[in-house]
C-alpha cells in the first residue's frame, strides 16, 4: 500500500525519506517529479515572491529584534556621551512621589517663564 497523499490539483505526493515524490492523477501514473530539500527551499521562494505571500512571522520578529537591538545601541552611547558631558558635575534628583496625587502636585507647572515647580 502506498503511502501517496492528495494534495490538491490532481496532485499527490509522497514521502521517500530524503525526497518527496510528485506525481500527477494517480499516485502511480508517471512521470514523477522529486523534490529535495533544496529544490524544495527554493521552490517556496520561488512562490513567496511571485505570489508575495507572507513569510515566516519569525521573520518578522527577528528584523525588529535587530531594529531594537540597534536602537537601543544608538541609545546606550547617547547615554555614554551625556554621562562623559556631566562627568564632575552635581546632579540634584527630586524624590519619587508615592502616590498619584503627590506625583501630579510634584508636575505642576510653576509660573509663566519659570521651569518648574
Amino acid at each position: 500500500m502506498s503511502d501517496a497523499k492528495y494534495i490538491g490539483g490532481g496532485l499527490y505526493a509522497t514521502n521517500y525519506g530524503y525526497q518527496i515524490e510528485l506525481r500527477l492523477g494517480y499516485h502511480e501514473n508517471e512521470p514523477a517529479v522529486y523534490l529535495e530539500p533544496e529544490v524544495y527551499r527554493e521552490l517556496v521562494k520561488y512562490a513567496e515572491s511571485v505570489w508575495q505571500l507572507k513569510k515566516d512571522p519569525m521573520s518578522d520578529f527577528n528584523t525588529r529584534l535587530t531594529d531594537t537591538e540597534k536602537r537601543l545601541s544608538e541609545l546606550a552611547a547617547r547615554v555614554m556621551t551625556l554621562e562623559e558631558r556631566w562627568k564632575g558635575k552635581p546632579v540634584t534628583a527630586r524624590p519619587v512621589p508615592a502616590s498619584a496625587a503627590e506625583w501630579q502636585t510634584s508636575v505642576r507647572p510653576g509660573p509663566p517663564g519659570s521651569r518648574g515647580p
